[in-house]
């Protein structure tokens, strides 16, 4: 199991090695070319993919600890407050997701 967290660690550091550090301009343009865009899912696929094996290891259920934590993070910002525009939550209203 232990190789496995190893190579999530490694596929989020490829991934923060393309983004992090840029504002939200230069993240928007470095990914409005879809080559940087493709390039950066295939490495989210890649984090994900180990995330699933490493759950399925541990006989965890991936989805359900999922949206538990989106209905904990609903309950704290609840998207009808209206405080502070995250695209996350554009175009969703309250109870679209439970």
């Amino acid at each position: 199991t232990l190789y496995k967290f190893d190579h999530v660690h490694e596929e989020l550091i490829e991934v923060s090695q393309y983004l992090r550090y840029k504002s939200r301009e230069e993240m928007e343009a470095f990914l409005s070319d879809p080559k940087n865009k493709e390039l950066i899912e295939e490495e989210m696929g890649d984090v994900l993919f180990g995330l699933s094996r490493i759950a399925n290891q541990l006989n965890i259920d991936l989805g359900s600890g999922f949206e538990t934590t989106l209905n904990k993070v609903l309950k704290k910002f609840p998207v009808s407050t209206g405080k502070e525009y995250n695209p996350i939550w554009k175009g969703t209203r309250p109870g679209n997701i439970e």
